[in-house]
């Protein structure tokens, strides 16, 4: 459908709404799903204005002085660092089996009043290669989809296919009271077609699930993946590399130094395909 002036306000109101109701996130969901997208304002309309001392500071990160810490030891590391590409959907209609998993489990956390962890890493947990996760001391409930390839950026302008199944089994956890939140290494100046993308795809038929994109180069998912912590109880995050979860796995020489942390993929880290992929008539992006 072709963008009208009106359709084109819409978004930004959209935007301007989540501005102001993001101190009052609290019991419903349709105010969660406007509340937390201030995450994704940020990036549209505080452009520039975003405090860069804060990020320049932060850029040596924990993870980046866990990988150089790390001593030399001898691991087993686990071959299942990506989903393999032929995975597929348990049976006609369904969606593929990691997809699955991730639903019922952020479902199963929807009901769960007390006592459920986040998917983000506690403070230091990656500098000292635990996998210790954050208390969850929101009420709102969430999960965070990354829609990068690999670590190429999502591309919101190709034709685009969601995982057969995803979108019902999405509609479930919005009807269970959790909010999806979608993130990219994309530039937030594209928030509107990531939105579109999305509202095409039906993988968010309304349009009002949040987007974290960055600010540019120097900002990093690994801080608005923090920042959505902040705001909900971020129950599971699903990825197609273990970057997704956290930046540590960017930083590391050897990766089986890591291996602590394979007790979280599917009890909370959820190595999945992509959401959105090329249709078939459209070219795969290399890597």
């Amino acid at each position: 459908m072709p963008e009208t002036p009106a359709r084109s306000m819409g978004h930004k109101a959209r935007t301007l709404a989540a501005l102001m109701l993001l101190p009052m996130l609290g019991g419903c969901v349709a105010a969660a799903a406007l509340a937390v997208p201030s995450m994704t304002a940020l990036g549209v309309i505080e452009k520039g204005k975003r405090d860069k001392r804060e990020r320049s500071e932060a850029a040596p990160s924990a993870a980046a002085e866990a990988a150089a810490s790390v001593p030399d030891r001898s691991w087993e590391l686990t071959p299942l660092t990506q989903l393999p590409a032929n995975a597929g959907p348990t049976s006609p209609g369904a969606p593929a089996r990691p997809w699955q998993n991730f639903l019922d489990y952020a479902l199963a956390g929807a009901g769960e009043e007390d006592g459920r962890e986040s998917a983000i890493l506690a403070p230091e947990a990656a500098q000292r290669l635990l996998p210790r996760q954050e208390p969850c001391e929101r009420g709102e409930k969430a999960v965070i989809i990354d829609l990068d390839h690999g670590a190429k950026a999502f591309s919101p302008d190709a034709e685009l296919e969601p995982s057969p199944g995803l979108a019902t089994g999405l509609a479930r956890l919005r009807e269970a009271g959790v909010v999806v939140m979608w993130i990219s290494q994309l530039d937030a100046n594209r928030v509107d077609d990531v939105a579109k993308a999305l509202m095409r795809s039906g993988l968010d038929p309304t349009g009002r699930d949040p987007i974290l994109l960055v600010l540019g180069d120097g900002d990093r998912k690994q801080a608005l993946r923090e920042q959505a912590a902040r705001s909900a109880c971020v129950l599971a995050i699903a990825g197609d590399r273990r970057e997704d979860f956290d930046e540590l796995f960017g930083y590391l020489r050897d990766p089986a130094t890591a291996s602590n942390f394979d007790v979280l993929i599917g009890s909370g880290w959820f190595l999945v395909p992509d959401a959105l992929s090329a249709a078939a008539n459209e070219p795969q992006p290399a890597g």
